[in-house]
């Protein structure tokens, strides 16, 4: 909206003079304050307008920054969700990893056991074959020296006899 006359256009308006009319000197008092206050409102208007732009200028920035922030949040979020899930995945592998090197080591250990375990059984048995062997020798040593001392019976009986 625009005024008609401007506040300089007001102070300098003439009237024609009538017999009965107003006092000139009221009209141009009132004329002048009439002036003031439209230069007044002027004024502020453009000085609202001003600061209107102003803050539309904000706003937008303000806009622009929350536009930012929430993108930022979303990416962080996304980056988030995707560290945890690269995280749980990394963590199922190690304990894959884990399970199978468990049982792996579990497996060899289970080997080693039977194999110790034949290894023993094995020895058991040198072990009884050779007491047995022993005992089999020993047998043969006693009958041996009871053959040798019989022969000796006999050799000394038959010296005996020889040599009075």
């Amino acid at each position: 909206m625009s005024f008609k006359w401007s506040p300089m256009e007001i102070q300098q308006m003439g009237f024609p003079l009538v017999k009965k009319g107003y006092d000139p000197e009221e009209v141009k008092a009132f004329l002048l304050s009439l002036s003031e206050q439209l230069e007044y409102l002027l004024k502020e208007r453009e000085e609202l307008r001003s600061k209107v732009q102003e803050l539309t200028i904000q706003v937008s920035e303000f806009n622009k920054r929350e536009q930012i922030l929430k993108e930022t949040l979303l990416t962080a979020q996304k980056v988030s969700r995707d560290i945890k899930e690269q995280a749980e995945r990394e963590a199922e592998l190690i304990i894959k990893e884990a399970e199978l090197s468990a049982e792996k080591i579990s497996q060899q250990a289970l080997q080693k056991l039977n194999s110790l375990e034949k290894g023993l059984k094995e020895l058991r048995f040198l072990r009884q074959r050779y007491l047995l062997d022993l005992e089999q020798t020993l047998e043969r040593l006693q009958n041996f020296l009871k053959e040798e001392k019989e022969r000796q019976k006999e050799i000394d009986s038959i010296v005996a006899v020889k040599i009075p």
